[in-house]
């Protein structure tokens, strides 16, 4: 059964590997940092967002498509400079990840 556990771990974890790899070269990985941090930004800044406490972060979405997406959005800070304070936890990582940028 031992061996069994430790066979599946394994084959879990190539799997994970091959989709990663797979996942690599799929367009929105492949998209430099430059021109995704246009995106974020043009997402963020949108005027035509309602500022209503559910819609005021609507672009965070962006920072689940991937990994890539995600490591790009963290180390945009920009992204990071309004400062939402009804969630200690969340308004401890925007101001770390604004890295000392003016905040909001």
């Amino acid at each position: 059964v031992e061996l069994l556990k430790r066979r599946r771990a394994e084959l879990v974890e190539e799997l994970h590997a091959l989709a990663v790899c797979q996942n690599s070269h799929a367009l929105p990985n492949r998209l430099p940092p430059e021109v995704l941090e246009k995106i974020f930004k043009e997402d963020a800044s949108d005027e035509r967002q309602d500022w209503e406490e559910d819609n005021n972060l609507r672009w965070i979405r962006l920072t689940q498509v991937c990994r890539h997406w995600r490591e790009v959005a963290h180390g945009y800070a920009p992204l990071w400079t309004t400062v939402i304070l009804t969630n200690p936890e969340f308004m401890e990582l925007m101001l770390a990840l604004s890295k000392g940028a003016p905040i909001n």
